[in-house]
């Protein structure tokens, strides 16, 4: 036989103790009405309503100094004491019973009542005298609330006794923020953010709620703190990013998500260094394109981005670049190798260095000791994704120590001069991060899918940071620079087409450029990194349409005979159909002219000498130093030694661009005249590329019309076009114009092919300028 559960009947409350503004007013009425009726009927003198009101009066004045209530609920007291008085004075004085004295009362009830709000037990400002456990009151609203989380502080905290001065409910309507005041005595915040996560569970709060303390406000005194806690769990939905890439300055901080209590999440990015960390699938790639955003909007900032796994965060960044709908793109600089990541990782350390001479003059005139910047002078931050690859320092690859000892640098020494770094990392373990790189990092996130081994970790202390306060992917913890408390915060959501496309439109218009001094310093790296992220960021079919980029010495590392490693990228990531390395032909390099000491104060560069696979062919060194080279202000292409195939190395491996079974090479052929030329306007000109227009005009190659001469872009490209070399395919900007052109590259490789006789010189060609 079945049971029938029976649920116990909520008990009636048949008390008159009023449960709003409404049924106070007409309580009120009611009351004063009946007396009335009493005092006619019995003939009650008008002076007993006369002394009832001032010992009211009296009473309301009284109550308000001890609870310290506001001026505004005192007056509103004594109003609301002194119109029933007076009202029920007049009636004991003639009759009740008369239309206005009715209507009066119906007014002073009805005014009353709109005005209710003024008798709210609202605390004047606290002061050093007054701000003592015995002064708390809160709005009778949070009344029970309040009184609710006293008695549950006293509960979960040892019998701790405290007193909640202000309630405060969110805008947005899912939590509370209590300002706690502790006993005298020698109470600390300590015990109760050890106990949050008790009182959580003692106030049976939503999975993804919580109980945060956050950074003391300007103004708040000692032995009192604010406590908030989140009764509906917004870190499990999305927060969309606001869409706004309107200019603003590094010095701001950039915001990159919401804390529990919607307040924005700002992290300062001019002097600290931020570290995030999260597994695969934790938001920490959304994370890092919101940063990305929110530093690209800085007029003071360039961003580059080190991946050394391919670059999955900057392919997005890059995507307008690639397709052609902008001059340059986004990020200045990314690197998706560890090659390339050296290259940058250098270039960032020498100007670091070279910036505190240069711009010592500007840190005098703002009498600062930090450089300012501004778009004629901007920051450089770079942040590196996946860098378990480098940081880990059980690293043994060399290319990727290097990388590591770079980066450490930059975090050591960059702060003054503005180059600053943003890492991050899968795992806050020891065999991921170094605590000697961990110290240096004083913005410190972690998103959900950590363990509390690693919050400990990162955080060293951690007192009362539970992993069950997130809510999933874009959720995490954050602790920011020179503080000490560790908050829930949620990522804004960011989508590569929604958000991440117009963003890359508006930054690659509006981002500054890399200031000369430090340009100079970063030198040929930094110089050819467009053409070489071209070649990196695209797919191998795509790379058979690209001009090849030139190889490039490696900084820093050298091979098992000491020699300098020529990284040729076309190597280590061929373009499709072209798997086998020997069968390829590196683009040339400016040959490097070692630079005098006596001329430019600075130790003499190396430079690379040519050779060959066999050793028995090289030439003799000491020979080719001796060897008499053209200045580099007046050297032009057909000045320089016939190059040869440089000898590449990648990391541990060695890649010879030669077989040993390939055919020799013949003799040099004599380059046409059309392409001396052509080179010897670039070197004049100091420029990588040219309109067709300017170089067809600086050639004399021209037609005549009505109007006069004007150059023959037509004829130029038909005395090109034998010899492999054609305009860009894209149109660029140069003197404020924007056109068609060439390169100086595609023109360098096709001499290397006439030299080489890869390339034979039609006779119309090799007869020009006579023809």
């Amino acid at each position: 036989m079945g049971t029938t559960k029976k649920t116990a009947a909520r008990p009636l409350d048949w008390s008159l103790q009023p449960r709003g503004p409404v049924s106070a007013t007409v309580q009120g009425t009611l009351a004063l009405a009946a007396l009335a009726t009493i005092g006619d009927a019995t003939g009650l003198s008008p002076i007993w309503g006369g002394a009832a009101t001032a010992v009211g009066a009296l009473g309301t004045v009284l109550v308000s100094a001890h609870h310290n209530h506001g001026p505004a609920a005192l007056l509103y007291r004594l109003g609301c004491w002194m119109s029933a008085g007076a009202w029920w004075t007049y009636t004991l004085a003639t009759t009740p019973w008369s239309q206005g004295a009715w209507a009066s009362l119906g007014i002073g009830a009805l005014a009353a009542g709109m005005t209710t709000s003024l008798g709210k037990a609202t605390p004047r400002p606290a002061t050093p005298s007054t701000a003592t456990p015995s002064t708390a009151l809160v709005p009778r609203r949070h009344a029970a609330l309040a009184e609710d989380w006293m008695q549950r502080i006293k509960r979960c905290c040892g019998g701790l006794q405290v007193e909640i001065a202000e309630v405060r409910e969110w805008p947005t309507r899912t939590g509370y923020s209590f300002l706690v005041m502790l006993p005298p005595g020698g109470a600390t915040a300590a015990r109760l953010k050890s106990a949050a996560e008790g009182m959580a569970n003692d106030a049976r709060l939503p999975q993804g709620c919580g109980i945060d303390f956050p950074p003391p406000r300007p103004g708040q005194l000692r032995g009192t703190l604010w406590m908030e806690v989140a009764t509906v769990d917004r870190l499990s939905a999305d927060i969309d990013h606001h869409g706004d890439y309107s200019p603003r300055s590094v010095l701001d901080g950039i915001t990159v998500g919401e804390y529990r209590n919607g307040e924005p999440m700002t992290i300062q990015v001019r002097e600290p260094r931020t570290i995030v960390v999260g597994t695969t699938g934790s938001g920490k790639s959304g994370t890092l394109h919101t940063i990305t955003a929110e530093l690209g909007r800085c007029t003071d900032n360039l961003v580059w981005h080190m991946d050394l796994n391919g670059g999955g965060i900057a392919q997005a960044w890059l995507r307008a670049w690639l397709d052609g709908e902008v001059e340059r793109p986004a990020i200045d600089w990314a690197t998706p190798c560890p090659e390339e990541a050296l290259l940058m990782a250098e270039a960032e350390v020498r100007i670091a260095h070279e910036r505190k001479t240069l711009y010592s003059r500007r840190r005098l005139e703002a009498d600062t000791d930090l450089m300012p910047v501004d778009a004629e002078v901007p920051q450089i931050t770079t942040i590196l994704d996946e860098g378990a690859e480098v940081l880990a320092p059980t690293v043994r690859d060399p290319i990727e120590r290097l990388i590591r000892e770079r980066i450490e640098a930059i975090a050591r020494k960059g702060r003054e001069a503005a180059c600053q770094v943003l890492i991050s990392a899968l795992r806050s373990i020891s065999t991921t991060l170094s605590t000697d790189l961990l110290a240096l990092m004083h913005n410190r996130i972690i998103m959900a899918g950590c363990t509390q081994k690693e919050i400990m970790y990162l955080y060293e202390q951690a007192q009362g940071v539970s992993i069950e306060d997130l809510a999933g992917p874009g959720s995490g913890f954050v602790r920011l620079a020179y503080q000490h408390t560790i908050r829930p915060w949620k990522a804004l959501r960011v989508k590569p087409r929604r958000d991440i496309r117009p963003a890359s439109l508006v930054i690659s218009r509006m981002r500054p450029d890399l200031d000369r001094g430090s340009a100079a310093v970063a030198g040929q790296a930094y110089a050819t990194r467009y053409e070489r992220m071209r070649w990196l960021f695209s797919t191998p079919e795509e790379r058979t349409r690209l001009p090849r980029p030139r190889p490039i010495t490696l900084p820093g590392i050298t091979d098992d005979r000491g020699q300098p490693i020529v990284w040729d990228p076309a190597v280590t990531h061929p373009a499709q159909g072209q798997d086998n390395p020997g069968a390829m032909v590196p683009a040339p390099s400016r040959p490097l002219v070692p630079a005098s000491p006596a001329t430019t104060g600075q130790r003499p560069r190396l430079t690379m000498l040519p050779g060959g696979a066999d050793a028995s062919t090289w030439a003799d060194p000491m020979t080719l130093m001796r060897r008499t080279r053209p200045a580099a202000s007046t050297a032009s292409a057909a000045d320089w030694p016939a190059p040869r195939r440089p000898r590449m190395l990648h990391a541990e491996q060695m890649h010879p661009l030669t077989n040993p079974t390939d055919p020799a090479p013949s003799a040099d052929r004599p380059l046409p005249e059309i392409i001396r030329r052509a080179l010897a306007v670039f070197d004049q000109l100091r420029a990588d590329r040219l309109h067709s227009a300017e170089l067809a005009d600086a050639l004399r190659i021209v037609t005549v019309d009505g109007d006069g001469t004007r150059p023959d872009v037509l004829a130029l490209a038909d005395l090109l076009r034998p010899l492999s070399v054609a305009p860009l395919a894209t149109p660029f900007l140069r003197g404020g114009q924007r056109g068609r052109g060439y390169e100086r590259s595609h023109l360098e490789a096709a001499a290397v092919r006439i030299r080489c006789g890869e390339v034979d010189v039609p006779p119309e060609v090799a007869a020009w300028p006579a023809a």
